[in-house]
């Protein structure tokens, strides 16, 4: 068994630099060693994130054909049906549905010059007739919680507070509704493959059992639930970001509890065209070239996500 750390964010809540400091000390440890990490302490309203939930249950008790009236855009928005998802190196499909949005933009106000396969318009269904003011309330809250940690991440690395969150103008993060349906018990069917993610930052509420994560040593944890917490993991971009100092861990889902499992993440990422340049210290090399967050996070969903091919 492996267990990771549980932090306290409450002290970021004034964002006060001693805040940041010791704070940050913490999850700096826990993003070099384990990669994944519970937060408390969050500020996310309790009644918000059981509306939340239940809005993912009503939304994905619906017949297929309406589910598929918000079928994915070719910018990654919209629902996701069992099949659609195969990550990269393996040859199954995960076995969940998804409903995506991001940052809720309208299409006149995207001029060319920021539009992405990231940033969109979002594809709302008709019902649950409250879901567009639900969800967006709730990936408000996580990304301004979010964007907390990472400014007690950057000051952990003896950059600015705004080192990582300073090109957040219109940010290209997503918000994402998952269900895995029910399955034997025991079943070793993935939900979702082992992967890691692509983006900075990862904040999942789990509905149930079911998370695994790999530990330094190779082998393979359960990410247990605590009530009241998000689950966090470093992504690949921030990983890379911080030249491999922070690790971005692989991980899957296998649905075995014996009936539906539902869960809630936000991945937290900056503005499409910034640039992903590794911070370096001490006149060390960078082990990754610089990217733009579009240009790694499109190649990994054109890798992984059926519609896009």
């Amino acid at each position: 068994m492996t267990s990771i750390p549980v932090i306290d964010i409450s002290p970021l809540q004034n964002e006060s630099d001693s805040a940041l400091r010791s704070v940050g000390k913490v999850l700096r440890a826990a993003s070099e060693t384990d990669g994944f990490f519970y937060i408390t302490g969050h500020g996310v309203d309790t009644d918000l994130i059981s509306s939340t939930f239940e809005t993912a249950k009503q939304f994905f008790s619906l017949p297929k054909e309406k589910k598929a009236e918000t079928e994915m855009s070719d910018t990654h928005r919209g629902f996701l049906s069992i099949g659609e998802s195969t990550m990269e190196g393996y040859s199954s499909a995960d076995q969940k549905e998804s409903f995506i949005w991001g940052i809720d933009e309208d299409l006149d106000d995207l001029s060319s010059e920021v539009q992405s396969q990231l940033l969109a318009p979002n594809r709302w269904p008709n019902e649950p007739a409250d879901m567009r003011s639900v969800l967006n309330t709730f990936f408000d809250e996580v990304h301004n919680c979010s964007r907390k940690i990472l400014r007690a991440l950057a000051v952990s690395l003896d950059e600015s507070p705004i080192f990582f969150t300073r090109n957040f103008n219109r940010p290209t993060s997503r918000g994402s509704l998952i269900y895995y349906p029910a399955t034997e018990k025991n079943s070793n069917g993935y939900g979702v493959s082992p992967h890691s993610d692509f983006g900075c930052l990862s904040m999942l509420l789990q509905g149930g059992p079911g998370l695994n994560a790999q530990s330094a040593d190779g082998n393979w944890y359960e990410v247990e639930p605590i009530p009241n917490t998000f689950v966090a993991n470093i992504g690949d971009l921030l990983s890379r970001w911080s030249n491999g100092r922070f690790r971005s861990v692989p991980h899957f889902v296998v649905n075995k509890g014996g009936q539906a499992r539902y869960s809630v993440v936000v991945f937290v990422d900056p503005d499409s065209n910034t640039v992903i340049d590794p911070i370096l210290h001490n006149g060390e090399a960078a082990n990754f070239e610089p990217i733009t967050c579009d240009a790694y996070i499109s190649g990994r969903f054109n890798r992984s996500f059926a519609y896009r091919n």
